[in-house]
């Protein structure tokens, strides 16, 4: 019983330490959703019981406790899935709406380009002063609102996948916090079946003695 505690105790561990990275990116949080994923699954299949050399009663007890804790793991890969999609969707989404200021900044750069080389093309000394002239102020104010919304898209992509990272592991810790729980009590209800064999085996030779 005590081997069935620790192997699940540690199944836990790993889905803690593994389970949220510190850096957030669509393609990292796949990856690691499947590292963390196959770690959760092969613990879990190590904590299961061999029933081949125990009793029939001790294998009622163990059948139990394994299709119990096969139910517990699928629940787990689902509800971790599940966490780590939403953040995905929640990162595809933020991506989209950066995306969107970006295409504006590169229209906003596309136009200054196009200016700076109208004004190149005049071959007229006076006229190209005359337009290089005019060009100046109006190309500081783009410059510096293109500048700005560079700005602003880093800080609210670094913002949201602050974000995105919080809930993510708040998600996570939700369910390892039930699995542990569920896990605990189904090592508890093993070993409270245990006992009750345990009982009944005595309980059946002290009626012997007295008979």
């Amino acid at each position: 019983m005590q081997l069935v505690g620790r192997t699940i105790f540690i199944a836990v561990c790993i889905l803690s330490a593994y389970a949220i990275p510190n850096y957030i990116d669509v393609k990292a949080s796949e990856n690691e959703n499947n590292g963390v994923l196959g770690l959760l699954v092969a613990q879990m299949r190590s904590a299961l019981i061999d029933t081949r050399a125990l009793t029939p009663a001790e294998t009622t007890c163990a059948t139990n406790y394994n299709n119990r804790t096969q139910q517990i793991n699928n629940l787990l890969t689902t509800q971790t899935n599940a966490c780590f999609e939403n953040a995905n969707r929640t990162l595809m989404s933020n991506k989209k709406s950066a995306n969107k200021t970006i295409t504006s900044i590169r229209k906003s750069l596309n136009k200054l380009q196009q200016q700076l080389a109208n004004c190149s093309s005049v071959t007229e000394a006076e006229k190209f002063i005359n337009c290089t002239t005019n060009l100046f102020d109006e190309s500081l104010h783009l410059l510096d609102t293109v500048n700005s919304k560079a700005y602003q898209v880093e800080a609210q992509i670094a913002a949201n996948q602050s974000q995105v990272f919080v809930v993510r592991s708040a998600c996570v810790s939700a369910v390892i916090s039930g699995g542990k729980a569920n896990l605990t009590q189904t090592a508890n209800d093993y070993q409270l079946c245990l006992g009750n064999i345990s009982d009944s085996y005595l309980h059946d030779k002290s009626i012997e003695l007295l008979d």
